[in-house]
């Protein structure tokens, strides 16, 4: 009924009933299973050789360092802040109720939606297709250096402006203008020139071709494609520094994408340059 002191080793071959407390003051090492029913205080380290099973709720006051795998069957509640140092990977679904702040780089190898607001206060860059299946506001500037389509309506609430592409022709005879580089060009008739059919046109594209004057001696005949008014080719003003306009919309275009069918309107005393 009293204390029992032990100086050597003790084996016990069955089982170990202790209705009190136990207090080990040195290593306690279970070579086997060990099941506590109860709750199990540890003021020091405790440290884990194999695979550690917990079936009830574990509290840890103080830091816990994990140098192996961690598996979660279950559900995994922080209520604090969560430091990871290394890669997390998820395979599953995430779910983030409140604000989530990524202070580096952030790549998705699969689909990323937001059912709500998404606001990028930085550069968004974006290798593959953008999809916005609702309204996208852009608050700043955006540049797209690949193709732009648009299933629905485009509204600009202030001016929108095209690029005009300064074009030379000089010693060229057939012109071939890349429809995919601008829609309004801006070239100097210095010789005699046909408007060969444009390449890379897009049906529906609309422009300008600015026609400047020099020499007094630049003509302009137009391929088949080129379809006016009346089906009466105009002639291009020779006046020294006059500027000619060529205004055109894309009707149709060919298999190989040059324009097929351009419908074009010259107007020419524009003035010397």
């Amino acid at each position: 009924m009293g204390t029992v002191r032990v100086s050597g080793n003790t084996t016990v071959g069955g089982t170990l009933d202790v209705a009190g407390n136990t207090s080990v003051g040195g290593t306690f090492m279970s070579t086997g299973a060990a099941t506590f029913d109860d709750d199990v205080s540890v003021s020091g380290n405790i440290v884990i050789g194999g695979t550690a099973t917990v079936v009830g709720a574990a509290s840890i006051g103080g830091a816990v360092s994990i140098g192996g795998a961690v598996n979660l069957l279950s559900t995994a509640t922080v209520s604090g802040a969560a430091g990871f140092l290394g890669t997390v990977r998820v395979s599953g679904n995430t779910t983030v109720g409140g604000t989530l702040d990524v202070a580096g780089n952030t790549s998705i190898g699969g689909t990323f939606l937001a059912t709500g607001a998404a606001t990028f206060d930085d550069d968004a860059s974006v290798s593959g297709n953008l999809h916005v299946g609702g309204t996208a506001t852009i608050g700043g500037a955006a540049q797209i250096t690949g193709n732009v389509s648009l299933g629905g309506q485009l509204f600009l609430a202030k001016s929108g402006a095209a690029a005009i592409s300064a074009t030379a022709i000089n010693g060229i005879t057939s012109v071939s203008l890349n429809f995919s580089n601008a829609q309004n060009f801006l070239t100097t008739v210095t010789a005699a020139h046909t408007l060969a059919r444009p390449t890379n046109a897009t049906k529906g594209q609309t422009g300008s071709i600015f026609l400047v004057q020099s020499g007094g001696s630049g003509t302009l005949a137009y391929n088949t494609c080129w379809k006016f008014i009346g089906a009466s080719v105009p002639t291009l003003d020779v006046s020294n520094g006059a500027v000619g306009r060529l205004d055109y919309i894309v009707v149709s275009v060919s298999s190989d994408n040059t324009g097929e069918n351009i419908h074009a309107i010259l107007t020419n005393a524009y003035g010397n340059s």
